[in-house]
C-alpha cells in the first residue's frame, strides 16, 4: 500500500508542477500579445513637430515668424509636403498662394515658387576672398576665382 501512495503523490506533484509551468508560459504569451497589440495600436500616432498657421492668413500675404507656430501632429498625417520647424526660416518672407486658416499645417505647395534662400552669413566673406585671390595674381588661382564669382552672394 505504501508503494501505491508514493506513486500517487509523485503524480500529483508532477501534475501540479506541469500546470504551474504551463500557466507561466501562458501568462508570458498573453503579456507578449498584449504588448504587441498596444505597440501596433500606437504605430503612426507618435507626435512630430510641424509648422502651422498661428492665425488666419489671407491669400497673397507675406509670411513672417509671428504668423507661424510649432505644433505636434501624429506622424501618420505628416508628409514631405508639410513644412518642418527646421525649415521655417525658408518660408519666412514668402508669399502665400492660398488663404490659410489658424491651425492649418503649412505646406510647401502653398507658397510662390522661388529660389530657395541661402542661409544668411554663408557667403559673408565671399567678396573678401575674391579680392584676396585676385591680389595674389597667380594663374593657378583663376579657377578658384571663377568658382567663387559664380556663387550667389548674400546681402551685405
Amino acid at each position: 500500500m505504501k508503494k501505491y501512495s508514493s506513486h500517487i503523490i509523485v503524480a500529483i506533484v508532477t501534475a501540479a508542477v506541469t500546470t504551474f509551468v504551463v500557466a507561466i508560459i501562458a501568462a508570458f504569451a498573453v503579456h507578449t500579445f498584449k504588448a504587441s497589440a498596444a505597440r501596433n495600436a500606437r504605430k503612426g500616432w507618435n507626435l512630430v513637430p510641424v509648422i502651422v498657421a498661428d492665425q488666419d492668413i489671407p491669400q497673397g500675404a507675406v509670411i513672417s515668424m509671428g504668423m507661424m507656430a510649432k505644433h505636434l501632429i501624429p506622424e501618420q498625417f505628416v508628409t514631405s509636403s508639410v513644412v518642418k520647424p527646421d525649415s521655417a526660416n525658408v518660408i519666412e518672407g514668402q508669399k502665400l498662394l492660398v488663404p490659410v486658416q489658424q491651425g492649418d499645417m503649412l505646406l510647401w505647395s502653398q507658397f510662390e515658387t522661388s529660389q530657395p534662400s541661402k542661409p544668411k552669413g554663408r557667403y559673408k566673406y565671399l567678396n573678401e576672398c575674391i579680392g584676396i585671390l585676385k591680389s595674389i595674381d597667380r594663374p593657378e588661382m583663376i579657377e578658384s576665382i571663377e568658382i567663387l564669382e559664380g556663387l550667389e552672394r548674400a546681402p551685405q
